[in-house]
């Protein structure tokens, strides 16, 4: 699946789902939201992937619990980034997106 750049509800769950987070009618509500207050502020999907993996890294239990966790740690990754252009953070993305799917497979944290 190739990924899109700006904020998309369908991809963010799917990404949402394949990192084993239940996608609830809130995390829609909690997207919409956050995607409103952000727009134009250059939150990429890359980001929402970073945040994801941080949160469930930073987890007690190693899961997603809900789209408005990772807000912070989304937002965080946004302003530490924002110099680096879109092919390098969607590397940077892509490589913690499979180390954190190996880490929830292996249930290896270190």
């Amino acid at each position: 699946m190739s990924m899109v750049i700006g904020l998309d509800l369908k991809a963010t769950q799917i990404i949402f789902e394949e990192l084993g987070g239940c996608w609830l009618p809130e995390d829609t509500t909690a997207f919409v939201r956050f995607a409103e207050i952000q727009e134009g502020r250059g939150i990429w999907i890359y980001h929402v992937v970073l945040g994801l993996c941080r949160t469930i890294a930073e987890s007690r239990e190693h899961r997603l619990t809900g789209f408005a966790a990772a807000v912070p740690a989304i937002i965080h990754y946004a302003s530490v980034t924002c110099e680096y252009p879109a092919d390098v953070i969607g590397v940077i993305a892509c490589d913690a997106k499979l180390k954190t799917l190996d880490r929830i497979k292996s249930g290896r944290w270190e």
